[in-house]
């Protein structure tokens, strides 16, 4: 059992994440703005220092996923809450000496390769000029260094896009199709970052076996042990090269 403090806890992702840990009998402190039907739960402005820290104390695993979600919202309206909370955040789980952080990043912070051709790995971040995928490629750079300089375990989690409840992708073009996330691999990848025995600091992608997809899958496999068990084939689709990610480039199935 772990005590896991969950940011954002009473969005989309986190009113998915808390229950499901809870039945798996962790201790789960959640973290919002708002103020959650929860016993434990504590109502915080994370851009901002606050004595909310101690929410933190005694804790083993932070899982970041409080945010600015629009990605088309103008950096402006992105830096205190993607940035200003992530930099808060992680003083926070220092002073505490948290051993694991488990960020929510974004399939967003590869934006700039929309347009490329091939595989979309995790490495390096590519952001192009969409200001929301900028905000999560420095919220996994400072991840990183926060790992650098502790003994800390961080996972940057590049997740896809997860409709409210169990929809399909709330508009239907290449993107969307491609970075579906279901919700059942939503919860087996988060899972997972929290559980697996593992040391350093990690980025990987978490998308479904989407047919219209280009995400490597390969990092969420080899560091995570995921395997996807969802695909999103929107209606009328022809998926005429049904390809199979893997590092060794594209293969058939």
């Amino acid at each position: 059992m772990r005590t896991v403090v969950i940011t954002g806890a009473a969005g989309n992702l986190g009113q998915r994440l808390l229950p499901h840990l809870e039945s798996r009998g962790h201790l789960v402190r959640p973290v919002d703005r708002v103020a959650m039907a929860h016993p434990c739960s504590v109502v915080a402005d994370l851009s901002r220092p606050g004595d909310w820290h101690e929410v933190l104390a005694d804790a083993d695993t932070l899982v970041h996923l409080a945010g600015g979600g629009r990605a088309s919202a103008q950096w402006s309206d992105l830096v205190a809450d993607n940035i200003d909370a992530v930099l808060h955040v992680l003083a926070a789980a220092s002073r505490h000496g948290v051993s694991r952080v488990v960020l929510a990043s974004s399939v967003w912070a590869n934006r700039g390769r929309r347009t490329s051709r091939g595989v979309i790995s995790a490495g390096p971040a590519d952001p192009g000029d969409n200001a929301y995928g900028t905000t999560k490629a420095v919220a996994e750079r400072a991840l990183a260094a926060f790992v650098a300089e502790s003994d800390a375990t961080g996972i940057a989690i590049r997740i896809g896009g997860r409709p409210a409840s169990d929809a399909t992708p709330i508009r239907v073009d290449g993107w969307e199709d491609s970075c579906w996330l279901g919700p059942k691999d939503f919860l087996n990848g988060l899972t997972r970052a929290i559980e697996v025995q593992l040391e350093g600091f990690h980025v990987v992608n978490l998308v479904s076996e989407n047919p219209a997809g280009r995400w490597s899958l390969d990092e969420a496999r080899d560091v995570l042990g995921f395997v996807s068990s969802e695909r999103y084939e929107p209606r009328g689709h022809r998926d005429r090269e049904p390809w199979l990610r893997s590092r060794h480039g594209w293969n058939r199935h």
